[in-house]
């Protein structure tokens, strides 16, 4: 069974490095099993481990840390 997954729409992603660093900061957060950048939709699409949940504050302090700004996040089905 498949954790929850959350999108995380971000402002500011503009280019691969930039996407690189946003998924490598939220690859540290626990419990996060995979992370999907998609540069056209500014987002990042983050598949959580079973039994793990992600918060918006952990996933905006992550966002923040990448050095960009959090505009929206939701949990979604899969």
């Amino acid at each position: 069974m498949a954790g929850p997954r959350y999108t995380v729409q971000v402002d500011g992603l503009a280019c691969p490095f930039c996407a690189y660093g946003l998924e490598k900061r939220l690859r540290q957060v626990e419990g996060v099993k995979d992370v999907r950048i998609e540069l056209e939709a500014g987002q990042a699409v983050i598949d959580m481990a079973d039994g793990k949940e992600l918060s918006a504050d952990v996933a905006r302090q992550a966002v923040e840390d990448a050095g960009f700004a959090m505009r929206g996040f939701k949990q979604v089905q899969q």
